[in-house]
């Protein structure tokens, strides 16, 4: 084993976010899967230890750390929206195995990878799931179907709203992750929060380690179902943003 992985244990408890021995060794597995599965398919850039031990697996621990505390224990419904190779869903399963966890992706090499990597890893409980978020959205079974939607920064907040709000149900919450521009985004996001029933809780400005970066986070609540005419089609919440 890599010796960035103890170091990673350290640093996440630093984040305020214990990581076991067996938790450890499996973002170890699934680093090793990542790298050997990128040699083949574009699955991420950051392919380094300690690279990706930062900018992938500690960055999304950081998501656990605004999570109200009654629902780390719980075996909630996550979906990741945009989850590309896995993150942040991955490394929040392996964290929390006991949740029941979709992976959505529009990539089918991707959504093949995750499927690979959830199974080498054990987490029984969670799938990917390839299609487009503003159609599975609509789908019965997915909307409103989720106590927790996580993002990260794959679209400016707005659209990013549409295609993830769907598919929390009322009372569930999303978390979205962005970086420095996530202020300028949210001062835009009031009318897609409006629209979509979303409700901002809380708000964190916190800084990766090894000055790898700021993040900002934003927990908002869903307060009632998913109007009928949203998500609108494939790539329209993208052309014409509601801001």
């Amino acid at each position: 084993m890599s010796d960035i992985w103890p170091w990673f244990q350290q640093a996440a408890a630093e984040l305020g976010v214990p990581v076991t021995d067996a938790q450890r060794d499996a973002f170890a597995r699934y680093h090793e899967l990542l790298v050997e599965a990128n040699k083949v398919t574009n699955l991420t850039r950051i392919v380094d230890d300690r690279d990706a031990a930062v900018k992938h697996y500690l960055d999304s621990m950081l998501f656990l750390g605004q999570l109200p505390a009654e629902l780390h224990e719980r075996p909630l419904k996550l979906v990741d929206v945009g989850a590309g190779a896995g993150i942040p869903g991955i490394p929040l399963l392996i964290m929390r195995p006991h949740w029941h966890g979709l992976l959505v992706d529009s990539v089918g090499k991707k959504v093949q990878f995750m499927n690979e990597a959830l199974e080498a890893l054990g987490l029984s409980n969670s799938r990917a799931l390839h299609g487009r978020a503003e159609e599975l959205a609509r789908e019965p079974g997915h909307r409103d179907g989720y106590d927790l939607g996580v993002a990260r920064a794959v679209a400016a907040l707005p659209e990013l709203l549409e295609l993830c709000l769907p598919f929390v149900k009322p009372g569930g919450i999303l978390l979205v992750s962005k970086g420095a521009k996530g202020a300028e985004e949210l001062a835009s996001a009031g009318p897609a929060l409006k629209a979509l029933h979303g409700r901002l809780r809380s708000q964190a400005h916190l800084a990766l380690p090894d000055g790898a970066g700021e993040r900002n986070l934003y927990v908002i609540d869903k307060h009632d179902r998913t109007p009928a005419g949203y998500p609108r089609k494939p790539g329209i919440p993208h052309r014409k943003p509601l801001c």
